[in-house]
């Protein structure tokens, strides 16, 4: 059986891929990287959008249906697009790929150092890229976020077979729109429910990130160089690199966001309509995967406005049309990608499309007073500000604590003689004034390539010392998005993978550096930050916090390969020191098909895991987070709970740290 439903999911995949590069053929790209570019949008909308219709169907958990819908979006494709002669001409033609030949020449016409430099960034690029796939490929997700909610709730919904509202234990399973969640979906059914792959969706992202990066830099006229140089710089940045192994959405939701600049500023150099049509497109996939990417769309009107911008008041027509194209489109798409996506639902059951009160002002200053507002914001542009002045990626020995350390001392001293209290009011969880450097997909920030190299060249070219092509748009978006970040909501410690989409707005001031050989010591500082930082963007993904790539025994540092722990150990591994052997146990206790009661705590709601390996427990959650606690259903074999539940039994299992367990049939 598991042959079949791979040879499904092969065709439900290649389908998918045969139907989008016609789609992206017609659209006329220009040259590979950008047909990749279109592909990923594209090929993401019909996952779902079939994902949505098999929801409907009650079908969400079927391989067989999966393949047969990709079948049919297939033959439909390829009648529309074979009914008209111009574009089967454009399928039909040889599309043009640049030879080694070209490529050699132009490697071999470049100075020493930009060999230096970016032989050193690409060959850091691909070994930590590689290693990165490896844990893709060879352990069990780990995060807390996918532990708590994004494969949690792929598992309900797998369960459940829909995407219906279910009275989940934790508010992110009902609140949260699901367009990520139906990639990470597809990705399980297609893969016959072979967990690790579904990291795969933010490891694809990241070098959809790279390469949007390298396109936009192009786009601004910089050389081949140029693009790389800063592509290589965005894809070593600790944040990027920890984000990119995990089953959430940050890195994919920067993907979409980096897209979206790439197709404005392509449209701005020939006015193609394509690119309106596929930044719309973008746009809406974005809302459907999380609401925060509302804090981009200031920055994203920077964008916009350039794009749309002609010179001379005969041309303001020609603006009001392509504005006005733009617009519809967008609708258009809207109804598609985000009205389904769950905000609907939200304004139906909490009477706001963004959730229940309780936890939209948890994460945001609805209904503060503005002068709270001004003074908590301002405090948070500390607080980020300091906690981006972070050697992130490496590790937390001795050696690199002290410099860090010393690094804070002035800036901290600083903070504290100005009076201001960030370590305690305006956050969600404690402020750490003395925050060590952490390689871990929540904390991460950009390490050296950061606070050294980035928001320098940001800072230079928003006042105008820097004078480069694009550079002050993309500072000023950089800065916007900041501003944003700060102002929008409460403090929280894990905003690093957040930032990850303010690196696509600022990573591109860099396109002018290696043109800028003559200054000798700017070459100087240059090698050395980016010898600090290939040295820390190894040090992170070797050393990852709580997932070691290898087994190190010395008197500096001492860890343990992830790839010698078992599942549970792999799953649990971000909290390992609470979840470990509660999961254990109860893994071990609990038939592979028994139906399970779960009464979870709001804040402890680790319940990806309870579903078993190929997800073949059905679990039932009966601690409501909107509505309270629900009956125990009939049909329930086993309940666990959490020590604040209120029928607490003196025969129960205790699991370890606040779980029980209560056999409830024989």
């Amino acid at each position: 059986m598991h042959i079949v439903d791979y040879i499904l999911g092969i065709i439900s995949i290649s389908s998918l891929l045969f139907a989008t590069c016609m789609v992206t053929r017609i659209m006329r790209p220009q040259g590979m990287l950008e047909a990749i570019l279109f592909t990923f949008p594209v090929f993401s909308g019909a996952i779902i959008l079939i994902g949505y219709f098999l929801s409907w169907l009650n079908r969400l958990n079927s391989v067989s249906s999966w393949a047969l819908m990709s079948v049919v979006y297939l033959a439909v494709v390829t009648m529309i697009v074979f009914s008209s002669k111009q574009w089967r001409e454009l399928i039909i033609m040889r599309p043009k790929i640049t030879g080694f030949h070209s490529v050699r020449d132009w490697f071999f016409s470049l100075s020493k150092f930009e060999k230096f430099i970016l032989v050193v960034l690409s060959t850091t690029t691909v070994i930590v890229g590689f290693l990165n796939l490896l844990l893709v490929i060879f352990t069990a997700p780990h995060s807390w976020d996918a532990m708590v909610y994004h494969l949690a709730r792929v598992a309900y919904y797998y369960q459940h077979g829909n995407l219906q509202y279910y009275d989940a234990n934790s508010w992110a399973q009902a609140v949260h729109p699901r367009n990520s969640t139906l990639l990470l979906l597809y990705t399980l059914v297609v893969s016959d429910l072979n967990e690790n792959l579904t990291q795969l969706v933010q490891y694809f992202s990241y070098w959809i990130n790279v390469i949007t990066v390298y396109g936009i830099v192009r786009k601004f006229g910089y050389s081949r160089s140029s693009g790389l140089f800063t592509a290589f710089i965005f894809a070593l940045l600790p944040a990027c690199l920890m984000d990119s192994t995990t089953s959430k959405n940050d890195t994919l939701l920067s993907a979409f966001v980096g897209l979206i600049v790439y197709f404005f500023v392509a449209f701005k150099e020939g006015k193609n309509k394509n690119f309106l049509i596929l930044s719309a497109l973008c746009a809406n996939i974005a809302f459907g995967i999380k609401a925060s990417f509302l804090l981009a769309l200031p920055s994203l009107f920077i964008f916009g406005v350039y794009a749309f911008h002609r010179k001379g008041f005969h041309n303001f027509g020609f603006v009001l049309k392509d504005i006005g194209y733009f617009l519809a489109i967008l609708i258009v798409f809207f109804c598609l990608f985000v009205l389904h996506s769950g905000y609907l639902e939200n304004y139906a059951i909490y009477k706001n499309p963004f959730g229940p009160t309780s936890i939209r002002k948890i994460h945001s200053f609805e209904d503060l007073e503005l002068q709270k507002v001004i003074s908590i914001g301002t405090k948070n542009l500390f607080r980020f500000g300091l906690d981006s002045y972070s050697l992130d990626g490496f590790p937390r020995i001795d050696a690199i604590n002290n410099v860090q350390s010393i690094m804070r001392k002035v800036p901290i001293a600083l903070v504290k003689s100005m009076g201001l209290d960030i370590e305690k009011t305006g956050i969600r969880w404690k402020y750490d004034l003395n925050k060590m450097p952490r390689a871990d997909e929540d904390y991460s920030w950009w390490g050296i390539f950061g606070f050294g190299f980035i928001w320098i060249i940001v800072l230079l070219s928003l006042i105008g010392i820097i004078n480069s092509q694009g550079g002050k748009i993309f500072a000023l978006a950089s800065v916007i998005f900041v501003l944003t970040q700060c102002y929008s909501g409460p403090y929280d410690p894990w905003r690093g993978r957040y930032f990850i989409i303010g690196a696509v707005f600022a990573v591109p001031t860099l396109g002018f550096c290696l043109q800028n050989t003559k200054n000798v010591l700017f070459k100087i500082y240059l090698i050395c930050i980016v010898i600090i930082g290939c040295a820390e963007a190894f040090s992170s993904v070797i050393f990852r916090d709580d997932a070691p790539i290898f087994s190190i025994e010395s008197k500096w540092i001492t860890t343990k390969s992830v790839f010698t722990l078992a599942r549970i150990g792999q799953l649990s591994r971000n909290r390992i020191y609470f979840w470990y052997e509660p999961l254990k146990k109860f893994d071990e206790m609990v038939p592979r098909d028994a139906v399970v009661a779960v009464y979870l705590h709001k804040d402890y709601t680790y319940e990806y895991p309870l579903f078993g390996e190929k997800l073949t427990r059905t679990i039932i959650p009966i601690n409501s987070f909107f509505k309270g606690k629900q009956p125990i259903p009939e049909n329930a074999e086993y309940l666990l709970y959490f020590d604040d539940y209120p029928d607490k039994k003196v025969d129960d299992i205790f699991l370890g740290e606040k779980f029980y367990l209560r056999k409830l049939k024989k």
